[in-house]
C-alpha cells in the first residue's frame, strides 16, 4: 500500500475520485484533488449537491481541493508545478456513457483533450514516478467471449469507448516517448455510496426504497461485471508506485458477470414488497460479460472483496444510514 506520496487526482471530487482520495489520505499520502465540479445530470434527479457536500465534508480536512479545468493549461501547470506530485491519476471524464455518446464535443473535451493536457504537463514535472490513466471496459466494445483479458483486441463501438481507448494509446505512446512510467486501468460498472450518476444499481435501489416497480430493460441474457467502488479503489492503490504495475494494463472488476435479473433478485431480498418486471428490448448498448482479473491478481495481489450481494448490502446500509442519500 502506498504511503507518504504526493498524489494529484484529476476528477478527484467525483464518485470514484472521492473514495480513492479518502483512502489514500487515510494511508498518510498528501493528496491534491483537481476538479471543475460539474454535474452531467439535472441536480434534482441525481441529488448531486447533497452527495458532493458529503464528499467534500469528509475530504476538506484530509486533502487539498482545487477547482480547475485541466484544459486550462496555464492554471493546470501552475498547480502541478507548485504541488510537484509523485503520481498523477487521471479520472477526468463524462462519467455517463449515454451522455458521452450524445454530446460528442463535450466527450472529446472531457475524455480526450484532458488527458492530452495532463500528459503535456508531465513534461514540466520533475521526478514524476507514475501516470495512471483510468480507462474503461468499454474499450473492448462487444465482448466476443464470456471473459475478456487485457490481451484481447479493443474494438470500441461508441464515442465513450473510443475516447477512452484514444486516451490509452496517447498515454502509452507519450510515456514511451518521454521515458516516464504509466499504468492503464480498465474498470467495469462501478457502483456504491455517493454515486450521483444514476447507474443501474443506484436506480434499482432508489426505486425499491420508494416502493416503485423495479424495471429491468434489455436482454435478460446480457451480463455485466458489477464492481463495488471499494474493490476498484483497492486495485488502483495496489498499482500506485508499484514497479510491477509500470507500463502495464489491468482489468479491475469483481471478475464475475451477473444479469440484471440477478441484481433485481438481490435487491428484492431487502425489499420483498417491491415488484420487479422485465421489459424485454433489443440491446442498444454493448454485449457485456466478465473481465478477467487474473493479471491483476497475479501481478498486483488484487483480491476483490465485494460480491454483488455484499456490495448491494453495503450500499443499501449506507443509504439508510444517511437519510436515503440515493
Amino acid at each position: 500500500m502506498s504511503r507518504n506520496l504526493k498524489i494529484f487526482i484529476s476528477g478527484g471530487a467525483g464518485f470514484i475520485g472521492y473514495h480513492l482520495a479518502l483512502k489514500l489520505s487515510e494511508l498518510k499520502n498528501n493528496v491534491l484533488i483537481y476538479d471543475n465540479f460539474v454535474n452531467y445530470l439535472p441536480p434534482l434527479v441525481s441529488n448531486y449537491e447533497s452527495k458532493l457536500h458529503f464528499r467534500m465534508s469528509n475530504l476538506r480536512d484530509k486533502t487539498k481541493i482545487v477547482r480547475g479545468n485541466v484544459c486550462n493549461k496555464y492554471h493546470l501547470n501552475q498547480v502541478l508545478t507548485d504541488f510537484e506530485p509523485d503520481v498523477i491519476i487521471d479520472l477526468t471524464a463524462i462519467p455517463i456513457v449515454r451522455l458521452a455518446n450524445e454530446f460528442f464535443e463535450d466527450s472529446v473535451n472531457n475524455n480526450l483533450l484532458s488527458v492530452c493536457a495532463l500528459l503535456e504537463a508531465v513534461r514540466a514535472i520533475k521526478d514524476i514516478k507514475q501516470f495512471i490513466y483510468i480507462s474503461s471496459s468499454y474499450v473492448y466494445g462487444d465482448f466476443v467471449k464470456d471473459s475478456v483479458d487485457e490481451k484481447d483486441t479493443c474494438l470500441p463501438k461508441d464515442i465513450y469507448g473510443g475516447t477512452k481507448y484514444c486516451g490509452e494509446v496517447l498515454t502509452e505512446s507519450f510515456s514511451k516517448m518521454n521515458g516516464n512510467d504509466y499504468t492503464l486501468i480498465r474498470p467495469c460498472a462501478v457502483y456504491g455510496p455517493t454515486d450521483a450518476n444514476m447507474r443501474v444499481v443506484a436506480e434499482f435501489i432508489r426505486r425499491a426504497l420508494n416502493n416503485e416497480t423495479v424495471i429491468m430493460k434489455g436482454d435478460i441474457g446480457n451480463r455485466i461485471d458489477f464492481t463495488y467502488v471499494g474493490d476498484l479503489v483497492s486495485g488502483i492503490i495496489l498499482s500506485i508506485n508499484n514497479e510491477k504495475a509500470f507500463n502495464q494494463t489491468f482489468n479491475l472488476s469483481y471478475g464475475k458477470a451477473r444479469s440484471l435479473k440477478e441484481l433485481a433478485d438481490i435487491i428484492s431480498t431487502f425489499f420483498p414488497q417491491v415488484e420487479c418486471k422485465l421489459q424485454q428490448e433489443e440491446i442498444k448498448g454493448l454485449r457485456r460479460g466478465t473481465l478477467s482479473i487474473e493479471k491483476a491478481k497475479s501481478v498486483l495481489g488484487y483480491v476483490p472483496e465485494y460480491s454483488l450481494e455484499k456490495g448491494v448490502e453495503n450500499y443499501i446500509d449506507f443509504v439508510k444510514l444517511h437519510g436515503g442519500m440515493i
